[in-house]
């Protein structure tokens, strides 16, 4: 969490994740908040939409990193690839099984 930026992300530290580990955590929160507020966003009144829409648009661009790590999966479909968190030295790697 960044409260300075009102940022909120996951950061698994030091946990090898696997390919639908990832998904799972990159896809369900994204489409459960998108949903949730997309919904709001056609009962509320006025300003709310407004408000709410400019969120959905913030929140889904924060999630580009998300889209991408998906569609760096995808490109090397049929690979096992791992990912490796260190929070430390704020540092993602990337691990090929062979």
């Amino acid at each position: 969490m960044d409260l300075k930026q009102y940022m909120f992300y996951v950061t698994a530290h030091r946990y090898v994740a696997t390919e639908n580990q990832f998904r799972f955590v990159a896809l369900v929160p994204f489409l459960v908040t998108s949903l949730a507020v997309l919904l709001l966003v056609l009962i509320l009144p006025g300003l709310w939409k407004w408000s709410l829409s400019l969120f959905l648009f913030v929140h889904a661009t924060m999630c580009a990193g998300d889209f991408a790590m998906l569609n760096f999966y995808s490109m090397h479909r049929g690979r096992k690839i791992y990912t490796w968190d260190d929070f430390d030295e704020k540092a993602a790697y990337f691990y090929e099984e062979i």
